[in-house]
C-alpha cells in the first residue's frame, strides 16, 4: 500500500489527466484533481489487489465485484467536468 507521503510523478499526473479527458494546456489549472485522485485512499468496502504480473485491480468486499477502475475514477471524472463547466461549490459568477 502507498505510504502517506507518496507523491505521484509528473508523468503519472499527466496520464491521469488524459484519462479524465483533460486538455493539458487549457485544463492545466485543474491538474490538482488528477494529483488528488492519485493520492486518494480507496473507499471502503473496496480493497486494492495486484495480479501476479503487477496490475492493480479493486474488489468490493461486500458485493464481490471487481474492477480495473479505481472506485473513485467516476467521482473525479465528474469533479473535473463540473469544475470545467464552473458548477463547483461557491456560487457567484
Amino acid at each position: 500500500s502507498k505510504s502517506s507521503n507518496w507523491r505521484p510523478t509528473e508523468e503519472q499526473v499527466q496520464k491521469y489527466c488524459e484519462f479524465l479527458g483533460m486538455d493539458p494546456i487549457k485544463d492545466s489549472h485543474l491538474k490538482y484533481i488528477a494529483a488528488h485522485a492519485l493520492t486518494a485512499p480507496i473507499p471502503p468496502p473496496w480493497k486494492e489487489f495486484e495480479t501476479h504480473d503487477g496490475y492493480v485491480y479493486y474488489v468490493n468486499s461486500v458485493t464481490g465485484k471487481s474492477s480495473w477502475e479505481h472506485p473513485l475514477d467516476g467521482f473525479y471524472r465528474k469533479m473535473y467536468k463540473d469544475e470545467k463547466r464552473g458548477v463547483a461549490g461557491g456560487g457567484g459568477g
